[in-house]
């Protein structure tokens, strides 16, 4: 699996630091770093696949920022 554009991975760590504007206390918090940290770990909601593993087309990346969207209402699974 190669590495994930960096742009798209700025693009989705744009979209959680608003989400943790929106939702928390962005104070100290690292987008970027949880980011591209999270995007490497196995989830569930991917069938033990790793976020980074859908990042390599268009559909795979809609799918991930879904998921890092449901994440704010906490219908994240």
């Amino acid at each position: 699996m190669n590495p994930p554009d960096p742009r798209d991975v700025a693009a989705l760590a744009e979209l959680v630091q608003k989400i943790v504007c929106e939702s928390g206390d962005p104070t100290g918090f690292d987008a970027l770093t949880w980011t591209t940290r999270w995007l490497q770990r196995p989830l569930p909601a991917f069938g033990g696949e790793c976020p980074a593993a859908f990042m390599a087309t268009s559909e795979g990346r809609a799918l991930v920022a879904t998921l890092v969207m449901r994440m704010q209402s906490g219908a994240y699974t």
